[in-house]
């Protein structure tokens, strides 16, 4: 936690760090599903797949919710995370802190384990079903969600 404090200052709104995917068994499939989910599709584009070596700001890429640090008075401000995104959340919060004018900053060495739960193929077909499926209402809610990730996934599909 201190990693990410240290990253604070007037104009830093959001610290954010790596995230290692961990399982309850480490196997052969799991070990292919961290790839893809590491990967610029599989991460949707943000900090984790950069797998940014050193602490810098970070604005055009979300960090993930899941190692994130956030000023309360922004938080407040915000209302929140947004409660109607089923996932796409923590991107829609990095986006909105830097309209607002603040920055956000990676510290490479707040990493955490991250237990994701995904430990089978079945499991991954589902979450992916599942996050496209609300990725796409997300967008045509708001074109904020239209990004490079967006376009690479709809042109992959087709």
């Amino acid at each position: 936690m201190s990693n990410l404090l240290e990253q604070f200052s007037t104009r830093v709104g959001v610290v954010g760090g790596p995230l290692t995917l961990a399982h309850s068994n480490n196997s052969i499939t799991t070990k292919s599903i961290d790839r893809v989910l590491s990967s610029y599709l599989g991460s949707g584009g943000s900090s984790l797949f950069y797998q940014i070596k050193g602490d810098r700001e970070v604005d055009e890429v979300p960090v993930p919710s899941g190692n994130m640090a956030v000023k309360r008075d922004l938080l407040e401000k915000f209302g929140g995370f947004n409660e109607r995104l089923r996932y796409n959340e923590d991107s829609y919060l990095c986006h909105r802190v830097c309209e607002d004018g603040y920055r956000i900053m990676y510290a490479a060495k707040a990493r955490i384990f991250h237990f994701i739960g995904i430990d089978s193929y079945s499991d991954f077909l589902s979450y992916f079903k599942r996050y496209g499926f609300e990725r796409g209402k997300n967008t045509s809610r708001s074109l904020n969600f239209l990004t490079l990730f967006n376009i690479l996934s709809l042109a992959l599909v087709a």
